[in-house]
C-alpha cells in the first residue's frame, strides 16, 4: 500500500507520518508493507516517478507556490479513484472539495481519534472482500481474485491472467503482490509465477496443467513441497464437498 503525504511544514509532517504509522500497525496487521511517500511542495510530488499511483493521497492545502487544491485537481485528470484528504488550519476550501470529491478534511493540529475514524472509513469501501486492486494503463483495477488463473512475471511486469481470456499487465513485484493475496487457492509454485489452485487440472511433467491447457512451471528445487500443498488442496476441498 502506498501513502502519499504533501505537508509542506516538517513538524506537522513528522506528527502525521507517526500517527499514520501508528494507524496501520494497529489496524492493518499481515495486510502487506506500507510504503510512505513524503513531500514538502506540490511540484515535487507531482513531479514524483510514482506518478499517481497511490492508496491515498493526504495534502495541506495551504502550500507555497501551488496549493493542495490545485495539487488535486491535477490528481483527479489522471485518477479519479484514490482517496484523497485534506489537512488545513481552515475550512474556507470546504465547498471547492467537491470538485474533486475530496473524502475529507483534517484541522490542525491533527486529532488521532478523528485521524482513525476518517481512514477507517475512506479504507472500509476501499476494496471489496476477495477483490484485488492494481494499476493498468495509468487506470485503477479492482479484480475478484477468484477470476484469476495465474500471475506470470517478467521482468518488472506482471501478466495477470484472467478465467474470461482476459489479460492485465501492471509494474509489480510478484513478492509484493503475493503478499496482497489473501486468497488461499494461491500458490507460489515458481519464482515467476503465482498460480490459481482451482484451475489446475493435472501435474504434468515439471508443470501445473491448467484448465485452459496453459503449462505453469513448478519450481523444481521445491517441487517436493509444491506438489504436496497442491494435493492438500485438493483433498480438503474433495472433503468439504463431502460434507
Amino acid at each position: 500500500m502506498k501513502i502519499a503525504v504533501c505537508e509542506d511544514n516538517e513538524a506537522d509532517l513528522l506528527v502525521l507520518r507517526q500517527e499514520l504509522e501508528k494507524y496501520f500497525s494497529s489496524r492493518l496487521m499481515g495486510q502487506g508493507a506500507i510504503m510512505y511517500y513524503c513531500f514538502s511542495n506540490g511540484e515535487d510530488f507531482l513531479a514524483s516517478s510514482e506518478g499517481f499511483k497511490y492508496d491515498l493521497v493526504i495534502l495541506d492545502i495551504y502550500m507555497d507556490f501551488m496549493n493542495g487544491m490545485d495539487v488535486a485537481r491535477c490528481i483527479r485528470k489522471e485518477n479519479r479513484i484514490v482517496p484523497i484528504v485534506f489537512i488545513t488550519n481552515s475550512d474556507d476550501y470546504a465547498l471547492e472539495g467537491y470538485e474533486v470529491e475530496a473524502s475529507g478534511y483534517l484541522m490542525k493540529p491533527i486529532d488521532r481519534e478523528k485521524l482513525f475514524l476518517m481512514l477507517d472509513r475512506v479504507f472500509s469501501s476501499a476494496v471489496k472482500e476477495g477483490a484485488i486492486r492494481f494499476y493498468c494503463k495509468r487506470q485503477v483495477v479492482e479484480l475478484e481474485m477468484e477470476k484469476i488463473m495465474f500471475i506470470e512475471s517478467m521482468g518488472r511486469t506482471l501478466l495477470i491472467h484472467c478465467c474470461c481470456g482476459e489479460l492485465y499487465k501492471t509494474n509489480e513485484k510478484l513478492d509484493d503482490m503475493e503478499k496482497r493475496m489473501s486468497n488461499p487457492y494461491f500458490l507460489r509454485c515458481h519464482k515467476s509465477y503465482l498460480v490459481n489452485m482451482g484451475y489446475i487440472n493435472k501435474i504434468g511433467n515439471g508443470c501445473f496443467l491448467l484448465t485452459n491447457d496453459v503449462r505453469v512451471p513448478i519450481r523444481q528445487r521445491d517441487a517436493g513441497y509444491i506438489v504436496r500443498c497442491y494435493e492438500r488442496f485438493v483433498l480438503d476441498k474433495t472433503l468439504k464437498g463431502m460434507d
